[in-house]
């Protein structure tokens, strides 16, 4: 029964960094396109951080 709790938190936890993953990526793009490249390589980070909790 625990083992299945789990399992279904980790599936959300996964879906939610997903999610900021994605987030992270529009952020990117933005930066680049306003020539924040300083904002970009801080939001790069972030999304890679997101993309290697799980």
């Amino acid at each position: 029964m625990e083992l299945k709790s789990t399992s279904k938190s980790l599936q959300q936890q996964a879906r939610k960094c997903d999610k900021d993953e994605k987030s992270e990526k529009l952020k990117v793009k933005k930066a680049i396109e306003k020539d924040n490249m300083d904002g970009a390589r801080i939001y790069v980070e972030n999304a890679i951080r997101k993309r290697f909790i799980f």
